[in-house]
C-alpha cells in the first residue's frame, strides 16, 4: 500500500477510530468515561491523520478527525488548534463547533475539579452540580444571540 496517498492514510487513520469507538461501545465525540490517552488504536490514527495532512495541507476533514481523536486522548489544546485550523478552511462545519465546544467543556471540568481538590467546600460542589446540569441539559441555558 502507498503511505504517500493522502486519502489511504485518511481511510487507515479512520479505520483504527471506528475500532477504539468498538472498543468504548461509544462515539468518541461523547465524553468518554474512560481514559483513552494510552489507546494505541488513537495514537496510530492521529499518525495518519498527520501523514494525510502533510500530503494536503487543505483536506479540513483530516484536522477535523485528529482533532477528534486528540480530545478523546484528552490532549485538549492540541485538538483545539486543529478544530481552529478546520473552521478556517471550512467556516460552516457545525460538528467542528460542536466538538471545539466540548473541548472546551472538558477543560473547564478539569479546573473544576483541580479547584475542589483546592477546596472541598460544600458551596463549591453545589455550584459545579449546578453549573455541570445547566451545561448537560442546555436548554437551562439562556440562548445566546448570533450576530
Amino acid at each position: 500500500l502507498n503511505d504517500k496517498i493522502y486519502a489511504y492514510n485518511y481511510v487507515r487513520a479512520g479505520a483504527y477510530m471506528k475500532l477504539e469507538e468498538a472498543r468504548q461501545k461509544t462515539v468518541l465525540d461523547d465524553i468518554p468515561s474512560k481514559d483513552l490517552r494510552d489507546s494505541a488504536d488513537l495514537t496510530k490514527a492521529i499518525a495518519d491523520y498527520t501523514r494525510a495532512i502533510n500530503l494536503h495541507p487543505k483536506f479540513c476533514y483530516a484536522f477535523y478527525n485528529r482533532g477528534r481523536a486528540l480530545s478523546a486522548q484528552m490532549k485538549l489544546s492540541h485538538a483545539i488548534k486543529d478544530f481552529n485550523t478546520t473552521l478556517k478552511l471550512d467556516p460552516n462545519h457545525a460538528a467542528c463547533l460542536f466538538n471545539r465546544g466540548m473541548c472546551y467543556q472538558k477543560k473547564v471540568r478539569i479546573d473544576w475539579m483541580k479547584s475542589h481538590k483546592l477546596c472541598p467546600k460544600k458551596e463549591t460542589v453545589a455550584y459545579i452540580r449546578q453549573i455541570s446540569s445547566m451545561l448537560r441539559y442546555p436548554d437551562n441555558l439562556i440562548t445566546p444571540r448570533l450576530p
